[in-house]
């Protein structure tokens, strides 16, 4: 199993720069199944990279990381856990990928309780 960077996830999404986006695809297309590792650091980068400097849309990356999860080649340390974030990613608007992270946390009972000073995250308790 190999972990990747953000910079080839954004690669292979925004195909902006033609020689980074072939060296991107390489990696991806010679993969094998659950041979490629996606931590949830590199999610939520990817997510906070895409908005801002693309202009992408909370709906884009909720679609992005839907693909993600779906391709078999893509492996993930806790995967329910990271499906229950990305839900909740999309569900709850103002909530950053970090946030929603630690929601899912509370919801599926990993944890006891999430301590934060964020008024939004603290309303979803």
């Amino acid at each position: 199993m190999v972990a990747i960077d953000t910079n080839i996830l954004v690669r292979i999404f925004v195909q902006g720069d033609a020689q980074l986006y072939a060296k991107a695809s390489k990696i991806i297309d010679n993969a094998r199944p659950s041979s490629i590792l996606l931590d949830r650091v590199i999610l939520a980068e990817f997510g906070y990279i895409l908005r801002p400097r693309y202009a992408y849309t909370k709906e884009d990356v909720g679609i992005m990381y839907r693909a993600l999860l779906a391709d078999e080649r893509f492996s993930f340390l806790d995967s329910e856990l990271t499906r229950l974030t990305i839900n909740l990613y999309e569900s709850e608007k103002p909530l950053s990928f970090d946030d929603c992270w630690l929601l899912a946390l509370k919801k599926s009972g990993k944890v006891k309780d999430v301590a934060t000073f964020d008024a939004a995250l603290l309303k979803r308790f």
